[in-house]
């Protein structure tokens, strides 16, 4: 007797369920629907939906409500199964605590074996490359889609906050009569493609407040596979935003105001080495102080400090502190946590 392994099992199993599959829909009439299965619609959900991540310990409540309260339109992407691009179906607003569902019918795939990728708010700041790839006339595949933000001719984008962007994929869904038939659950889970940063600075003189100052953070990684990872070399991208007098929070020392700025940015775990830099208005190209690796700085904050990694997945918000205590040192708080006597050149 031959002992059959586990692959050997798992390939016999799987042959005998294609096997009833295929005379279970032997019988089916698609124009009468006789014999067919019910349908298993497709539905985009959030990860928060789908409990990926369960109640998100280490964010604020509030972030649930913000990362999914914006979600004008969804845009599903669809590949055959050599991940060659079929069609695209666009969506409108999605709310939470409704169905939304990918109208297969609608789209009308013929049986077999589908990849589908969704990002929403695509528009004037989200940009696909299909329709460059479309007018080549050539067929093309998942791994030649990119979703990039738009960046101005002038690499600044002065006060403007990011619309919230999420992206999902559902690879390999065994697709007959309008119904996902494996894997399951039969959904696009989307998951935000953001992190929102919020920036105090202290300790600048209050003399020269009257002047203003502005924060500013470049995106090195404005564009993203299909696959939602980042293409390293393009085009970055620099938000520049007022740091205004933050009532709220005084600052350390008397006399002093904190300043404060909040903004969204592309995924911080790409390492991109995010560069952030605290410019006087009369003076924008000289900048004041600079932090050369955003991502890297709150890494070492929570390893050095927090003694633990940081998951960019379940943190989706930052809270940092700058604290100018002379024209060469720094000190910085992110998350509670302190991390002082950093030369600005090493941060």
């Amino acid at each position: 007797m031959v002992k059959r392994t586990f692959i050997d099992r798992i390939f016999v199993a799987a042959q005998t369920v294609l096997a009833l599959s295929v005379l279970f829909f032997a019988s089916c009439v698609k124009e009468q629907d006789e014999g067919c299965p019910p349908d298993v619609r497709l539905y985009i959900k959030t990860d928060e939906e789908m409990a990926i991540f369960g109640s998100r310990g280490d964010s604020r409540a509030h972030d649930i409500k913000e990362w999914y309260s914006s979600i004008d339109t969804v845009a599903v992407y669809v590949f055959d199964e050599n991940e060659k691009y079929v069609t695209v179906w666009h969506g409108g607003p999605y709310k939470s605590g409704v169905d939304y569902e990918v109208p297969l019918r609608t789209i009308g795939l013929p049986e077999g074996v589908y990849t589908f990728v969704a990002w929403t708010n695509r528009g004037d700041e989200y940009m696909c490359n299909l329709e460059e790839l479309e007018s080549l006339g050539e067929d093309f595949y998942l791994d030649d889609m990119r979703m990039n933000m738009a960046v101005p001719d002038d690499g600044d984008a002065i006060g403007n906050l990011l619309r919230h962007r999420h992206h999902g994929i559902l690879e390999r869904a065994y697709v007959s009569h309008n119904s996902i038939l494996f894997p399951g659950p039969n959904a696009i889970t989307l998951k935000p493609s953001l992190h929102k940063v919020n920036f105090t600075v202290t300790g600048i003189a209050p003399s020269t407040l009257g002047d203003g100052h502005t924060i500013s953070v470049v995106d090195n990684n404005p564009t993203h596979s299909f696959r939602n990872e980042y293409i390293p070399g393009l085009d970055k991208y620099r938000h520049r935003h007022a740091l205004t007098t933050d009532t709220s929070n005084p600052g350390t020392r008397a006399g002093d105001d904190a300043l404060s700025a909040s903004m969204y940015l592309m995924q911080l775990d790409d390492n991109t080495m995010t560069s952030v830099e605290i410019h006087n208005v009369n003076d924008p190209d000289e900048p004041v102080h600079v932090l050369d690796d955003l991502t890297g700085l709150i890494r070492t904050v929570y390893s050095e400090v927090g003694g633990r990694n940081v998951d960019f997945d379940e943190r989706l918000e930052f809270d940092i502190t700058i604290r100018v205590n002379t024209e060469f040192t720094v000190s910085v708080r992110i998350n509670g946590w302190d991390y002082i006597r950093k030369d600005i050149g090493d941060l």
